[in-house]
């Protein structure tokens, strides 16, 4: 079975603007991506300042990657 990729059509998608593209790139790097063990609390501030919705309880533990915090549940 082959697949058309031609036939790919993704222009529902809304990037977003750029400076916030942009900021959450530098955060993502500095606090998410980092070795650094910063407090779950100020991560999960900073995800939901982002657009993401985090549930009680929740670890996020160094070195994750977070691609598009707007849709994190």
């Amino acid at each position: 079975m082959k697949v058309d990729l031609s036939r790919y059509d993704n222009s529902w998608y809304q990037h977003g603007p750029l400076s916030k593209r942009l900021a959450w790139t530098i955060v993502s790097i500095a606090f998410f991506e980092s070795k650094w063990p910063w407090p779950t609390f100020l991560k999960i501030g900073l995800l939901s300042f982002f657009g993401a919705h985090i549930g009680k309880g929740v670890v996020i533990k160094p070195e994750v990657k977070i691609k598009y915090p707007r849709r994190l549940s």
